[in-house]
């Protein structure tokens, strides 16, 4: 069964590790770092054995507008978080902000 475009391009996103530990040892924080990452896939659609008769994404251009549209959200979100990090810079107290006043009474 053929799928229609632009359903036919396969895609698998990758969503992170999951770390797990014995139940019988005592938990707590820790820290993990890897060193080499590498995946291994297999193409699900072979393009070179069925070359389409019309280059629909050429045509109509629907996966780069997604695509352009996601990277468009991220650096919209990545700006907003730029942003109100420098605002809670701002607002945090430092060492000059605060100034000790004379008690009362003496």
């Amino acid at each position: 069964m053929l799928q229609s475009y632009p359903h036919d391009t396969p895609f698998v996103k990758f969503g992170g590790f999951e770390i797990r530990r014995d139940a019988s040892h005592r938990g707590g924080d820790f820290i993990t770092y890897f060193r080499d990452v590498k995946i291994i896939y297999d193409r699900a659609v072979l393009h070179d054995e069925y070359p389409p008769d019309i280059d629909n994404e050429d045509v109509w251009g629907l996966i780069r507008e997604r695509e352009d549209a996601r990277r468009m959200r991220e650096m919209e979100r990545f700006g907003l978080d730029q942003i109100l990090r420098m605002i809670e810079g701002q607002r945090q107290a430092g060492p000059a902000v605060f100034t000790p006043t004379e008690p009362v009474g003496e």
